[in-house]
């Protein structure tokens, strides 16, 4: 087994975190099995596998090999040795069979040689518990423990390290925010909370980097360039939540930072001011002032300063900006027709361009992050096919008004909630059942899963808002309906009233892990469409601005046009392929011939062309219209004979009945028949009296029975009641002997305890006269 040594640091007595490396000194002694071997904490290794020469009462003399190889004795005291597990190799350390803290090191070293390395750390809470300040410990730890390996990857004498710093740095100056629980809470993970530059709840400030550029950190000459002449607090996108400046955040300092951060990932000062200009213009967007006309649904821009300022900065036309806000265009067929459109959907156009370019922005600016940390990794490691990913996701939260963007936060953390609580608890708990270990079940948290399948199921909360989207002239209003209607029987979902102690109206509650969540639904449909106009990206796609021109690449058109060519060539050439057997069910086999050879001789798949493909489905297609020609003749076949075998049994049963009619016509002229009809009313009906009499019989026979037992009846109730009272009686001996039963079983249990105590303090005598007897029997050996 080879040992493993920890350089350890030692500040006034209390040990510090070890770093494990593999002794360069392992011997062939110590790749023996684990008998006779032990664990013993050692200054300069932290611990050390040795193997035990003799075993004392007190102490453990045991013998091991020093790094220059000298064999060396010394005696241990017996409580600072661990035993070594046999199974110190495995990844799950929970089933080691010494679960020390010697053990657990040798574990981890085994798996950093072998690369068998899955290590998890889970950090949860609410906004503002402190996730993204223990990911920064955790970034820091890691490139602490990597601080050897730097010095191979640096370019420019910047490092990985460095560059992981700065690239959270600029992550956190343009994914973060603050909120009523958190100065710097993290508002993205797969997606960026976009709404936020437009919108924001009281308490809450926009992302950092507006509120950077705009503080000391940059000159006004800069300021002045980005036509930002006005203090932050004038800015509508920046004072809604009423703290555009917070004493407890230094947004100088923090804009200093950040423009430090970008020179050392590689961003150009051009790149910087272009990404100053974008952020400038979404301020602008905001001071954009629309009007409507009176009795018109037409809307116009009020004035024109922000809208020149805002072309200018993008190299735009102002009457193009204007058109594409205010009357945006939309095609129909091959035409283009310009529609009007009133001032809310104008001020939501506006929002959305604001909230494409910054979205698109951050997203350029990850992309610059991971383009500097893929270079000087390639630049350390060509063929590196390990990381270490640390994931930072914004906690559940309770806002005074919860909207779309706070539901889908804290949707996702009741996902990671229930997975965490199946796989830690409830999952664990199963195993043991299984296994019929001894174990008293524990309830860690709720069943999640109500919550989860109220938002996820067919008809819950994300698919009615789908449907909602996309029904015309959908609604706020008319979504909280759906949601009333068709989940007002869930438990988990309940309509808030309104409340004259709450100023913020509540519109309904969903249950989650941590409580009742109010939420309004104003604007989820809008959200949820994240609707652009395609004017809009038009126009931003002839901007003259560099960096806007690689955000917005070239529209639909261009698009198109290449599409059309691709059409053209892919006609010309084999540019289909499809597997042999998708081939065999379009068309079907070809010959008998064919069908007996394809088990040993088949394609795997057949290349062809646009032109063969459609071939193929024309004649499978007349193939199949012919087949169902024919089997629609024989429909119609099938329900003209069934009609026509119907008619002749109609036939047949008209001439029957005529010919009866006939003879019956025939027969009343015939005097005897005469005379039988009136015979035949005065012929006694001895019969029918008969059977009378025997039904009344029959009848008297039956109410005697039924009487006898409804006598019998009674008769059983009665000792069934009688049963039932005998029952509660041995039922009540039975609760008095328990009681009884229990008394004497405390009792008892008292004597145990009792005893136990005694024999202790017997054992305790004991001890002390045997130690007593051992030192006077050292004493008279001595003295020998």
């Amino acid at each position: 087994m080879s040992s493993v040594t920890c350089c350890s640091r030692e500040n006034e007595g209390e040990k510090k975190l070890r770093h494990l490396q593999v002794s360069k000194t392992s011997t062939e002694e110590e790749e023996l099995l684990f008998d006779n071997k032990i664990w013993i904490p050692d200054q300069e290794l932290g611990f050390r596998l040795v193997t035990v020469l003799d075993d004392g009462l007190n102490d453990v003399l045991v013998g091991f090999r020093d790094e220059q190889g000298f064999f060396e004795k010394k005696r241990v005291n017996r409580k600072e040795c661990e035993l070594p597990s046999h199974n110190s190799a495995n990844e799950d350390l929970c089933i080691l069979t010494e679960p020390n803290v010697a053990t657990v090191l040798d574990s981890l070293s085994r798996r950093y040689q072998h690369s068998v390395i899955h290590l998890e750390s889970y950090f949860s809470g609410e906004s503002g518990a402190g996730k993204t300040e223990n990911t920064k410990k955790i970034i820091d730890y890691i490139l602490y423990c990597c601080g050897d390996a730097e010095s191979t990857s640096t370019i420019d004498g910047h490092c990985i390290g460095s560059d992981i710093v700065n690239c959270g740095v600029l992550l956190e100056s343009f994914g973060n925010a603050r909120t009523n629980h958190n100065n710097n809470s993290s508002r993205f993970v797969d997606l960026l909370e976009k709404s936020r530059v437009v919108n924001h709840n009281q308490g809450n400030r926009n992302f950092h980097i507006f509120y950077q550029l705009l503080s000391s950190a940059f000159g006004k000459e800069v300021k002045d360039s980005l036509k930002l002449s006005k203090s932050v607090d004038k800015y509508k996108f920046l004072n809604q939540g009423g703290v555009p400046v917070d004493r407890d955040i230094d947004d100088a300092e923090g804009g200093r930072t950040t423009d430090k951060a970008m020179t050392q990932l590689g961003i150009s000062d051009s790149e910087k001011v272009a990404i100053f200009e974008i952020i400038a213009a979404c301020i602008l967007i905001g001071e954009i002032k629309f009007g409507e006309r009176t009795g018109l649904d037409m809307s116009y821009v009020e004035g024109k300063s922000e809208v020149d300022a805002i072309s200018h900065l993008f190299g735009l036309k102002s009457s193009r900006l204007v058109d594409a806000l205010t009357q945006p265009t939309i095609r129909i067929g091959d035409k283009l027709i310009r529609k009007n459109q009133n001032m809310k959907k104008s001020s939501y156009s506006a929002a959305a361009m604001a909230n494409v370019l910054y979205e698109r922005l951050f997203s350029w600016v990850l992309d610059k992050c991971n383009t500097a940390i893929s270079r000087r990794t390639a630049l350390a490691k060509p063929c590196m096919t390990r990381f270490i990913g640390v994931l930072d996701i914004p906690g559940f939260e309770i806002m005074q008004k919860n909207s779309f963007e706070q539901f889908c936060i804290n949707y996702t953390n009741e996902k990671l909630q229930q997975f965490f609580n199946h796989f830690m608890f409830i999952k664990e708990q199963a195993e043991y059942l299984e296994e019929n270990i001894i174990w008293n079940q524990v309830d860690y948290a709720f069943d999640l899963q109500p919550t989860i399948d109220l938002i996820e199921k067919p008809l819950g909360l994300f698919a009615l808002l789908e449907e909602e989207c996309v029904v015309p002239n959908g609604s706020d209003m008319s979504l909280l309906e759906k949601y009333c209607t068709n989940l007002a029987r869930h438990s988990q979902f309940t309509r808030s009233k309104p409340s004259q102690r709450c100023q913020t109206v509540r519109h309904f509650s969903i249950k989650h892990y941590a409580g009742f969540v109010d939420y309004n639904i104003e604007q989820w449909v809008e959200k949820n469409r994240d609707a652009v106009e395609m004017s809009v990206l038009e126009l931003l796609a002839e901007s003259s601005h560099f960096l806007v021109q690689q955000l917005f690449p070239p529209g639909v058109m261009e698009y198109l046009k290449v599409s059309e060519y691709v059409v053209r060539a892919s006609h010309r050439v084999f540019s289909l392929m499809s597997l042999y057997f998708d081939i065999k069910y379009l068309v079907g086999t070809i010959s008998k011939d064919q069908a007996s050879q394809e088990q040993n001789n088949y394609v795997k798949s057949l290349r062809s062309t646009v032109a063969d493909i459609s071939s193929l489905e024309a004649k499978r297609r007349d193939y199949i219209s012919a087949i169902i020609t024919k089997l629609q003749a024989y429909i119609r076949g099938f329900y003209m004979e069934r009609d026509c075998c119907r008619k002749l049994r109609r036939k047949e049963a008209i001439l029957t009945i005529q010919l009866n009619v006939r003879s019956f016509c025939e027969i009343t002229d015939w005097p005897w028949f005469r005379l039988l009809s009136l015979i035949r009313p005065l012929i006694p009906k001895d019969r029918e009296r008969a059977k009378i009499q025997e039904l009344i019989e029959h009848n008297s026979e039956l109410q005697k029975k039924n009487e006898e037992t409804l006598i019998e009846n009674l008769k059983l109730t009665t000792s069934c009641e009688l049963l039932r009272e005998k029952c509660a009686e041995v039922e009540q001996n039975a609760d008095e002997e328990r009681m009884i039963a229990a008394q004497s079983m405390a009792e008892k249990e008292k004597e145990i305890k009792k005893i136990r105590l005694e024999m202790q303090q017997n054992e305790d005598v004991f001890d002390v006269l045997e130690k007593k007897y051992n030192e006077q029997h050292q004493k008279v050996m001595v003295n020998i």
